[in-house]
């Protein structure tokens, strides 16, 4: 019995044991799970929101101008361009194939009007449309003619309520006025009429006086014979031109509209002129179609600022047309011709939209004027424009300051629909900025709620495995912990020890060796073939990279291994960068008093020094030209005070050069000196050569002239030289002991620049001038500034 409770024992602890080290790798494996997946929605985040922001809300935006466009074109511009051209070729029709035909006596106007009320129950009556509203029907509200001698004839379809539905509902007027000479006052006759057979159903009334030349409907026509007659080839050398009249009230119920009108001119010219035909349209139901486009807007988007319902809404948002381009009546640019909320934006007739009484309607239209100049501008006249402004700096500054915060910034979409070649409308919509944020938050949501799904699913599937995994402890008993133990040795831990490596390797971190990446490097393998097979890729990948970078810039390698394209495409950017020549000084007699291995050692010590130290201040090594570095601060990535960073590289390598030289003393090496040369400029930066080879490299004159500079250092005596433009960035808080050597001229076509030599920096140690002494060493490196090669990498 006390051997059968150590048998239980034993077992019981190993199969505790097996399952505590199943469980421990379980939730790990659930957080690694976890943090991958979190990490994967963090990176996608960002393009949700940009894809949200930008290229949702811009179409969104378009659909909106886009309807309202449609809607003018639909509801404003055609019907009444359809009226005219429909009575006009019934007009040219009598007037020649009836010999007695005369277009003032009342026969001759009954047909006109009834020609004109024919036109008008074919538009009103459409059977396309015959579910909607009457106003949502396409249709002029006028058409009539007028002649010379006032006479006069007209129809008039007007619905009897706004959202009347059938057409019998509709009011008819036929009015008609006899000739009595240009000038003089005729009595205008209306009478109501049945909409179905056009017969008149009661009595006229009249209105004394009317003159029908002196409506602006008729002026338009009229401006224009003045100005045919005027020509030089007279009259009739103008040919007959339909246009748009000025935005006026109407005689009947003083509503605002315009007119389209034609040139009654049998002849085609103005030489034969006889009167006008025109077809007006009332702007009632535009102001009704952009509240509709509004409405539907707010209830779609559905976002915090609208809150339960739509009310409030128009204090934040509105949708409305300006009349900008009136080539022929310039007073009337700027005069809102629709809003969704008339009674607030527009409340009086021909209201300027820089006046309007409703706050967001008049702040965009400043806004408008302020970042345009003016209504008839032509980025406004020929294309759409989306911007932002922040209202109340505005309303306190007069300042137009373009936003991008959630809070007080509304954002602007514009585009303008042409009436004519001389008349056009533009399309205005406000919301604020975030109003289509709705669609990235539901996104988001939508993702975290996967993630919490996930996270449920792992963690039931985790609960089986522990069930499954303690009753496989139970029955396999000593075998499975063995089992475990094995597994666990033989691949989890070198499967995490490569996991570790390849994170540094994702880093670049080439320098720091661990006891995991020696044993590789050693040969020294996993017992499981896979396993090993990935150790032996991994070495050949990371000797493979290491040996990269050798050859190209680290940032470059970096960027290609995290999925850069521009990394592996030609392009060139332009960039303002900092570039540093630097030579050793007599590297022809150097040469020739060592032999070949000495010579390899000694170049190799002295890049090694100076590309480390290059790389702590943050440039980058292009090329090894020789015995010479060419290596640019600022590029390829971002460096902040580049000019600082450049100049205090080139002071740590001079002081670098002497302690290098002490080490050459003990390997009896003759001393080697370093010239720098230093200038900052504009270049293009990226990936040049041929279809077979590319470099990342750096092209302009800023190069070449780095070049020259560290030629100069020969003739000048100095150890460090820059450039005016160098030297001009560098704060005088840096430290820096420079002084002016001379003004050269690079090329002829070049204005002469100064040259300095960078001596060193005060506050830190003895400055230095001709390649000799020390230089400050502030912010150089720990072994450099110690005056020691030890933390220096090693050849």
């Amino acid at each position: 019995r006390r051997h059968d409770g150590m048998i239980t024992f034993t077992v019981t602890l190993c199969c505790g044991v097996m399952f505590a080290a199943l469980e421990t790798t379980l939730r790990s494996l659930e957080s690694e799970t976890q943090i991958a997946c979190q990490r994967g929605i963090e990176e996608q985040r960002g393009f949700i929101n940009q894809t949200v922001y930008q290229n949702v809300t811009k179409s969104s935006y378009s659909m909106l101008l886009y309807n309202i466009q449609s809607m003018v074109n639909r509801n404003v511009v055609d019907p009444p361009q359809h009226a005219v051209s429909a009575l006009w070729p019934s007009l040219q029709a009598w007037h020649k194939f009836i010999p007695s035909w005369n277009a003032t006596t009342p026969e001759s106007r009954e047909m006109i009007a009834y020609r004109a009320w024919s036109e008008l129950t074919t538009q009103w009556n459409s059977s396309y449309f015959s579910s909607a509203p009457l106003w949502r029907i396409p249709h002029a509200d006028w058409l009539y003619a007028a002649w010379e001698n006032e006479a006069f004839v007209s129809v008039h379809f007007e619905a009897s309520t706004l959202y009347s539905l059938n057409f019998p509902d509709t009011v008819v007027l036929v009015s008609e006025a006899e000739p009595t000479g240009r000038g003089k006052g005729t009595t205008l006759r209306t009478w109501v009429a049945d909409p179905t057979t056009g017969e008149a159903v009661g009595p006229a009334t009249e209105v004394p006086d009317y003159t029908p030349t002196s409506r602006p409907f008729y002026q338009v026509q009229a401006d224009i014979l003045r100005k045919a007659r005027a020509s030089p080839g007279g009259a009739s050398s103008v040919p007959a031109k339909r246009a748009w009249s000025k935005l006026y009230p109407f005689v009947i119920d003083g509503s605002v509209g315009l007119t389209w009108t034609a040139p009654l001119a049998y002849c085609g010219n103005y030489g034969c002129f006889e009167g006008v035909v025109s077809a007006d349209v009332t702007l009632k139901y535009t102001s009704v179609s952009c509240f509709d486009q509004w409405q539907a807007v707010v209830k779609r988007l559905n976002h915090r600022w609208v809150g339960e319902g739509i009310e409030g809404s128009e204090e934040i948002s509105s949708v409305f047309l300006v009349n900008n381009v009136a080539k022929r009546f310039p007073e009337q640019e700027g005069l809102l011709v629709g809003a969704s909320h008339q009674h607030l934006a527009m409340p009086y007739v021909l209201t300027k939209a820089s006046e309007s009484p409703q706050k967001v309607v008049r702040q965009t239209s400043l806004a408008l004027i302020a970042m345009f100049g003016k209504w008839n501008s032509s980025a406004l006249t020929k294309e759409d424009q989306l911007f932002t402004f922040r209202p109340s700096v505005l309303q306190e500054r007069g300042v137009l300051e373009k936003c991008s915060a959630l809070m007080d910034c509304l954002q602007v979409g514009t585009s303008p629909v042409s009436l004519d070649e001389e008349t056009s409308w533009l399309v205005v919509a406000v919301l604020p900025f975030d109003a289509f944020a709705t669609q990235a938050i539901v996104l988001a949501q939508e993702v975290d709620a996967n993630v919490t799904a996930i996270n449920k699913l792992s963690e039931r599937h985790l609960n089986r495995a522990r069930l499954a995994s303690l009753g496989i402890s139970v029955g396999m008993m000593v075998l499975s912990i063995g089992i475990g133990l094995i597994i666990a040795f033989l691949v989890t831990r070198p499967l995490r020890n490569l996991g570790k490596l390849m994170r540094s390797l994702g880093d670049m971190d080439f320098a720091y060796h661990t006891r995991e990446l020696e044993e590789l490097r050693s040969g020294r393998r996993s017992h499981v073939t896979e396993v090993a097979r990935l150790q032996q890729a991994f070495c050949g990948l990371s000797s493979g990279i290491e040996a990269f970078t050798r050859f190209v810039p680290n940032m470059v390698v970096r960027n290609i291994m995290r999925g850069d394209q521009r990394m592996k495409q030609f392009h060139l950017a332009p960039r303002y960068v900092t570039i540093m020549f630097a030579d050793i000084q007599g590297s022809t007699s150097i040469s020739e008093r060592l032999s070949q291995k000495d010579l390899l050692f000694v170049l190799t010590r002295y890049f090694s020094v100076m590309t480390r130290l290059i790389e702590n201040f943050q440039g980058v090594v292009a090329e090894i030209l020789g015995d010479g570095l060419l290596v640019f601060f600022n590029a390829p990535h971002d460096v902040a005070d580049h000019e600082v960073k450049a100049c205090s590289s080139a002071l740590a390598q001079q002081h670098a050069v002497t302690l290098v030289n002490k080490e050459f003393d003990l390997l009896g090496y003759p001393h080697i000196g370093v010239r720098i040369g230093l200038h900052s400029g504009p270049v293009r930066s990226g990936n040049i050569g041929s279809e077979i080879k590319m470099k990342f490299g750096c092209i302009g004159d800023a190069v070449n002239m780095a070049g020259q500079f560290e030629d100069s250092c020969k003739r000048y005596g100095a150890g460090v030289i820059c450039s005016s433009a160098t030297h001009g960035a560098l704060p005088d808080e840096a430290g820096f002991v420079c002084r002016r050597l001379d003004l050269v001229q690079v090329r002829p076509s070049m204005e002469p620049l100064s040259i300095y030599e960078v001596m060193g920096r005060e506050g830190g140690g003895a400055s230095f001038s001709s390649g000799t002494g020390a230089p400050s060493a502030e912010g150089t490196p720990a072994h450099v500034a110690a005056g020691t090669l030890r933390g220096a990498p090693s050849v």
